[in-house]
């Protein structure tokens, strides 16, 4: 009985977590791979979640179990009218704005019903469970482990053992077969309930002052629900999903942009859930109450200090301190989880604090805040929520320096003759004020309110001391990321950053503004690129730019020269555009329009054979939208060039390598390709924003291209055997991940 319902519950987590990579994936050719996309997705997962759970909980209430069974058998059903999933009949997204509403009306229709379906699976299969005569029946939650682990089994093989292998095609109908393997096991699942006599005796155990054990004959709790017990539920599951989808977004845009991060929060958050439902605890509830207030304020620091502290000790601090955080919450819900007669409800109460915090992330967030400041505030959040400990530790102060103590002699050995100490000050700087922040923390460990509060404040002014500190002019938020306008040190530029990823700059000085800087200097490999043109031909122009910035390519313009740039964020749009800060625009000598929307589908509309050159630099923060480099995308592309046109692509990414997927483009259209390693940057370089860059021009192998070869810089772009071009159908972003780098 037991081995059934488990397996049952883990195919249906399976298939929960399964079809959401699989259904974003499909929706990337219309909107790229922002983090607004995933988080908008999460959302509409979130609350089809729990439309789910209040569809079981009502149901069973209204119906009675075995009705119930019936109901959802049939709902199962009706699920294969929509099998298998595609989005390929979708409309066009809006060209202007965020599409949050096309993008939730597009999941509702495609994906809604067997979402919703199949949502009901955790908390229901569990009541039905309870009413076995099995001997683990009065406390059917250790099953929610196996639906989590579902969930984490996916999660896990998905990038590894499913993405590399499989088309979406293929996926969405391997999904459904699975989908029809859940209607049979569910079906047998209401078979057994179904045997089970109407009435039986239920041992219904819940933790109370008397250690009572409570028994009912008619499988309905005499425990009474509190509104209070509701909202405790509530946000106990509220902090851990905000932070979920924070620190991920954190990691992701003001880290490293680097592919498939956003596994390692998720796997945590979901691992959380499998150890605190789990028969047996492997984590004294004790000792995570006596470890959290010492990874309260690491993230938090490291939120400000992020640049200054290596990855490699980055990443570890923020993902423990989220699992601790993450297990105390989720340890108090499995703690409070009360009567199986209440069951569903206590899943409802769950789901609606998950759903509430995707909302507060996906919606509200980036409009109460101009920072992701959602993040370190879910992290006071759960200092809040915490309960009070009855007998703290009488020297935990001393326990704290003492830890202080030890750590910094542990550090003093690199410092000593290290001419580069300034990393190690670093990470001694954060190990100190940490252990300061954690001994004062501890003291008010049985008052979680002010504890919470406190770090609070810390929060809100640390990020306005930080903001003058980096001598930040203008900062916003956007459904495409977060957008900010700086100084440099010196005060000689103007720097314009996407997440982390600095998008362009301009020199403050009237006689160097027009000059191009970062990626698109004369001397680099863009500045070659037009160089070249102009050798073979004086004739104006006509450019198509993906990817808008602030402009700077504009300063190559000439007079009779059109340029035509295409960009998704209108908010990129402004910034370019305030000439209080970036001029490119406005004093460019050629005629300048702008077309809002996505690249791929505005460049669509253009007439063919437009375009002398066709630049794609549309980042997303640190990487580049796969959707562009598919071969759909790569063909259309072509259609607009004109018949000695040149394509240019700028790959320049820290994580991914991109050459092999651009030399299968080109050798697929018979083209040849030039690329352009620029990496070796001295620091006065930088300082005078003059960055390191990667660009590919591709096209006929005469003109430009041959022009670009005499030039020992540019070598040739070789396919690489065995290595299968992208498609809308198909990507793999192991096959171009770099080897990390952890400085």
């Amino acid at each position: 009985m037991v081995l059934l319902f488990a397996v049952t519950l883990f195919l249906s987590a399976m298939l929960l977590f399964w079809i959401q990579p699989l259904f974003s994936k499909m929706v990337l050719p219309y909107l790229g791979g922002t983090p607004g996309v995933w988080n908008t997705c999460m959302v509409f997962y979130q609350a089809a979640l729990l439309a789910g759970y209040a569809s079981a909980h009502a149901m069973i209430r209204r119906f009675g179990v075995k009705r119930q069974a019936v109901l959802h058998c049939l709902f199962l059903g009706a699920g294969f009218f929509f099998l298998p999933i595609s989005a390929n009949y979708a409309s066009p997204p809006p060209a202007a704005g965020a599409p949050i509403l096309w993008l939730l009306h597009l999941l509702l229709v495609c994906i809604g019903w067997p979402f919703w379906v199949i949502s009901f699976t955790a908390p229901m299969l569990q009541r039905w469970f309870s009413f076995t005569r099995h001997k683990e029946a009065h406390d059917p939650y250790f099953l929610y482990a196996a639906s989590n682990l579902g969930s984490l089994a996916v999660l896990l093989g998905y990038p590894i053992l499913i993405e590399p292998y499989f088309r979406l095609s293929n996926q969405a109908l391997a999904w459904s077969a699975g989908y029809v393997a859940l209607f049979f096991l569910s079906l047998i699942c209401a078979v057994a309930l179904w045997r089970t006599p109407s009435i039986s005796i239920h041992i219904e155990k819940r933790e109370q002052p008397d250690n009572q054990t409570r028994i009912s004959q008619t499988g309905i709790s005499q425990t009474r629900i509190t509104a209070s017990d509701r909202l405790r539920w509530l946000l106990l599951s509220l902090a851990p999903s905000s932070m979920m989808l924070g620190v991920t977004t954190y990691m992701t845009t003001d880290l490293a942009a680097a592919p498939l991060l956003w596994i390692a929060p998720l796997a945590i958050y979901l691992s959380t859930f499998i150890l605190v439902f789990a028969r047996k605890t492997l984590f004294r509830r004790g000792l995570l109450l006596r470890i959290q207030p010492y990874l309260l304020a690491p993230p938090v620091l490291l939120f400000f200090w992020g640049s200054k502290v290596p990855l490699f000790i980055n990443f570890p601090i923020h993902l423990t301190a989220f699992f601790i955080h993450a297990m105390v919450c989720h340890g108090e819900l499995a703690k409070r989880r009360p009567a199986t007669s209440h069951l569903t409800e206590f899943y409802l109460w769950m789901a609606a604090g998950g759903m509430a915090g995707g909302l507060i992330n996906a919606i509200a967030a980036p409009f109460l805040f101009d920072a992701p400041l959602e993040y370190p505030l879910a992290i006071a959040a759960a200092a809040m929520l915490r309960p009070r400990q009855s007998n703290p530790k009488p020297n935990t102060r001393r326990f704290a320096y003492g830890l202080l103590a030890g750590l910094g002699i542990l550090l003093l050995g690199p410092l000593i003759g290290n001419p580069d100490a300034a990393y190690h000050v670093g990470i001694f700087g954060l190990l100190i004020v940490s252990s300061l922040f954690a001994a004062y923390f501890y003291g008010w460990v049985n008052r979680p309110i002010v504890l919470g509060f406190l770090l609070a404040v810390l929060i809100v002014g640390g990020f306005r001391i930080n903001d003058a500190y980096r001598k930040v002019l203008h900062r916003e938020r956007s459904f495409f990321g977060p957008l900010l306008i700086r100084m440099d040190p010196k005060e000689e530029y103007f720097l314009f950053y996407h997440g982390t990823t600095l998008h362009g700059a301009q020199s403050r000085h009237p006689s160097n503004h027009m000059n191009p800087l970062t990626y698109f200097t004369e001397a680099g490999p863009f500045g070659q690129i037009l160089s070249a043109m102009n050798s073979l031909s004086p004739a104006p122009r006509t450019m198509a730019i993906a990817g808008l910035g602030v402009g700077a390519i504009a300063a190559y313009g000439r007079a009779g020269d059109a340029i035509d740039y295409y960009e998704i964020d209108p908010n990129v749009v402004r910034i370019a555009q305030h000439s209080d800060y970036f001029t490119f625009l406005r004093d460019s000598k050629a005629a300048i329009q702008i077309h809002l929307g996505d690249a791929r589908l505005t460049l669509e509309k253009a007439p063919d054979l437009s375009y002398d050159v066709i630049i794609m630099d549309a980042f997303s923060s640190g990487s580049i939208p796969t959707h562009l480099l598919t071969r759909e995308a790569f063909e259309m592309i072509r259609t607009k060039l004109k018949k000695d046109g040149v394509l240019i692509y700028q790959i320049s990414n820290r994580y991914l390598n991109l050459a092999p997927v651009l030399a299968g483009l080109a050798r697929e259209a018979d083209w040849r390709a030039l690329i352009q390693r620029d990496l070796d940057k001295s620091y006065v370089e930088k300082e005078k924003m003059i960055y390191p860059s990667i660009w590919a021009a591709m096209g006929p192998p005469s003109g430009v291209l041959e022009k670009l070869s005499e030039d020992p810089a540019w070598e040739e772009l070789r396919p690489t055997p065995g290595f299968q071009v992208w498609t809308d159908d198909f990507s793999n972003l192991l096959s171009v991940i770099k080897p990390p780098r952890w400085d």
